[in-house]
């Protein structure tokens, strides 16, 4: 008795690229080490970031509206 095999359907799904970044990866982003970007951050001449906790954020179109105004 044979059986029957199945073929499940093979998804590929799109890798989104994140919104939010980290300072870590928003440098990087930019260009700049971490700590230029906490320096930036405390002197208030970077791109705005937002806090959520302790942890910062930066929104990838603030980073990039930031980079065309440099």
């Amino acid at each position: 008795m044979k059986t029957k095999r199945t073929r499940t359907k093979q998804v590929r799904r799109k890798r989104l690229q994140p919104i939010g970044l980290d300072s870590s990866n928003g440098a990087s982003y930019i260009g700049v080490s971490e700590a230029m970007m906490r320096k930036m951050r405390s002197d208030g001449s970077g791109p705005p970031y937002k806090k959520i906790g302790r942890k910062v954020i930066y929104l990838r179109k603030d980073l990039q509206r930031w980079l065309e105004n440099q």
